[in-house]
This record gives C-alpha cells, structure tokens and sequence, in this order.
C-alpha cells in the first residue's frame, strides 16, 4: 500500500473583503496564491478607487491600484507630467552629464544637426544613407573639449563604419575619420 503525503492547505485573507480563504499544496500540484478569493472580488479590487494626494503639484486625484504598473510613478502623482516635473526639481542640483563627462544640451543636439545637413545623412565613408545617422568627432572631445561644438570637427557615420572607426583607430586616422593626435596619445603607453 502507498502513503499519500498529507495536504497542507494555509489559511490567508482576502485582500478585498477580509474573508479567510485556503490555498496550499495538494497531490503534488501547487494551488495559485491568489490574493482574493473569488473573481467578484478580484473585479471589485480592479475597481476600486482611491483619492491620493500628487507629490508634485499637491492635488488630490483619483486612483486605481489595478494601474499601479501603468507608468514609472503611478499612485504618486496625478499625472507623467507631474512626475516629469518633480523629477526636475529633484535633479536641480545634480551634475548634468554621466559618468563620461556627455551631455544631452540643446548644443549637441545644434551641432549634429549641422553634421547631418552638411553631410546630407549619408556616410563619410561608405556612403550610405540613414535619417537618423550618427555623428562622429573627428578629434575627440575627451581631448580637445574647445572643438565640442565645431563643425569642422565632425563627420557623418553610419553605425557599422563608427564602430570600425573606433575599434581600428591607426586605419582611421589615416582615412581621416579620426584625430592623429588621438591615436598617438592612445599608443604612448605601450
């Protein structure tokens, strides 16, 4: 004769309406915890409202739990742009480029602007035609910070040919894609 392992069934409550409901293991199958114990009360939690008051603005708005995964702040503030705001004050005082010293300033965007015109977004190098085309500095701005926003400085790239620029330096800087000086600089310290 065979042995059964003993059900073991727990007790918990319903999130909605507080009545006590069983879930647990039985013959090897693992019943779904669920958080309400039948789809009525499901559908009323999905329902329910509820009034919050926005962190940014201070206003009272209506709430539904059920949108809580709706968007990166949701139940917090009344609305995207309420959050989007208090995110700007929250950042007021912080550094406003990354870890590599870049930013995303209203001048960047001016200068590749002026590269894609000038370059009509096609490649410098294999002549390719792409809308969004990826600007390249020909001397790098690590090194010469005060050709940044030079015209002169830049060339229109297309992904594959900015990725081989960068990954065949010597090969680049002969082409011109790329500032010789950079390229003695990266080699003194071998």
């Amino acid at each position: 004769m065979k042995l059964r392992k003993p059900n073991i069934i727990r007790k918990k409550k319903c999130a909605q309406c507080g009545k006590e409901m069983f879930y647990g293991k039985r013959k090897g199958y693992l019943w779904t915890v669920a958080r309400y114990c039948d789809a009525r009360c499901a559908g009323l939690a999905r329902r329910t409202i509820e009034i919050r008051k926005c962190l940014s603005c201070g206003s009272n708005f209506n709430f539904m739990p059920s949108q809580l995964n709706k968007y990166k702040g949701a139940g917090k503030f009344c609305s995207k742009i309420c959050h989007g705001d208090w995110k700007a004050k929250q950042w007021k005082d912080k550094p406003i480029t990354d870890k590599y010293g870049r930013t995303k300033r209203r001048e960047d965007h001016v200068w590749q602007k002026a590269i894609r015109d000038r370059d009509k977004c096609t490649c410098q190098r294999c002549g390719t035609y792409e809308k969004y085309i990826h600007t390249h500095h020909v001397a790098t701005r690590a090194r010469r910070p005060d050709l940044k926003h030079d015209v002169n400085n830049g060339v229109c790239l297309c992904g594959r040919c900015h990725g081989w620029v960068h990954t065949h330096p010597k090969e680049a800087a002969e082409v011109g894609l790329l500032s010789l000086e950079k390229y003695e600089l990266t080699h003194q310290v071998i």
